[in-house]
């Protein structure tokens, strides 16, 4: 892996970041999404990349880096789940309902009695985002300083 090679792979990780909190905020906001999209930690892009390059990043990094990292990772799905959680409980009312069993492709809505709760889920996944962005963009700017040799030594 080269240095670009690798700083391309955290300006994805930036992005994929920013796209969560935008699926998050289409279905607060009533656009539906398929309840798939509510992926688990162990399919999460970030936590892969983490376990993946674990040995590279701990020579590169702080390992309190790396491990806040992780946890706030941890932290935004724990709290995504509650949103995932709604749209559950969604899906199985429609499931029972004569509509949901003829429909094969289901979309759900949060419904305005859970809207209030998701508000607080909403904001807490935003500043979980936020510190994930920032991590990022830290390790960013240090892999942009070091040098290639110093990089993949």
């Amino acid at each position: 892996m080269t240095k670009n090679d690798f700083i391309y792979e955290l300006n994805v990780l930036k992005q994929y970041n920013r796209n969560r909190i935008k699926l998050i905020d289409f279905i607060i906001s009533g656009i539906s999404v398929e309840t798939k999209t509510c992926n688990k930690i162990h399919t999460c892009m970030l936590s892969s990349w983490l376990e993946t390059r674990e040995l590279f990043l701990k020579r590169l990094y702080d390992p309190d880096i790396i491990r806040n990292l992780y946890l706030l990772n941890e932290e935004w799905y724990e709290e995504s789940q509650k949103v995932c959680d709604l749209l559950t409980q969604k899906e199985k009312v429609a499931k029972k309902s004569i509509f949901g069993k003829l429909v094969k492709k289901k979309k759900f809505k949060i419904g305005e009695e859970d809207k209030d709760k998701v508000i607080t889920y909403q904001m807490a996944l935003k500043e979980l985002t936020q510190k994930i962005h920032e991590i990022l963009k830290k390790m960013k700017k240090r892999a942009e300083a070091l040098s290639t040799e110093k990089l993949m030594s």
